[in-house]
């Protein structure tokens, strides 16, 4: 895939993207962590290249990438690493969220959720109270529009696993 990327980025960059969060995904499930770590944050450069070409169709992607970047980092007990990958995924889904609420509300709980461990593990525990309690908010609003994410299938937590891309 990494070929064919290299090949015709325009027709397969997105691709690569969604490959190398999957496969992340699994070498942090098969506990290899610093290999998932270093594949996460291929496809967080993959993604930012899309997303600085057509911001409107791959930042929404980019900050998924980052905020599972920040999972990974935060499970390897790099938390300093972890802040600002989580930070930034925020702050994309906050321009997001203004322009379409109803479509970014679970995600942008989730990536608040990861940012308040993210400031909890750094000692940075006043800012983290107001992301967690944004997170909630989020999450509250999700749930009143989309009555289908239940515990069970709604966002992931905080700590969990990286998302793999929709099949």
């Amino acid at each position: 895939m990494r070929a064919l990327a290299r090949a015709d980025p325009t027709a397969h960059d997105e691709g690569l993207a969604h490959a190398l969060v999957a496969l992340g995904a699994d070498l942090a499930g098969a506990g290899r962590l610093p290999e998932a770590i270093d594949t996460m944050a291929e496809s967080v450069a993959v993604r930012r290249g899309l997303s600085r070409e057509i911001p409107a169709a791959h930042s929404a992607e980019l900050s998924q990438s980052l905020a599972n970047l920040a999972l990974l980092l935060l499970d390897a007990n790099r938390p300093a690493q972890a802040l600002p990958a989580a930070a930034e995924a925020v702050l994309l889904l906050k321009r997001h969220h203004a322009e379409a609420p109803e479509l970014h509300r679970a995600d942008l709980g989730r990536c608040l959720s990861i940012l308040a461990v993210c400031l909890d593990a750094t000692g940075r525990r006043p800012e983290r109270l107001a992301a967690a309690v944004d997170a909630i908010r989020q999450y509250e609003a999700a749930c009143k529009t989309e009555p289908e994410l239940t515990p069970h299938r709604g966002p992931s937590s905080p700590r969990s696993k990286p998302t793999p891309p929709p099949v």
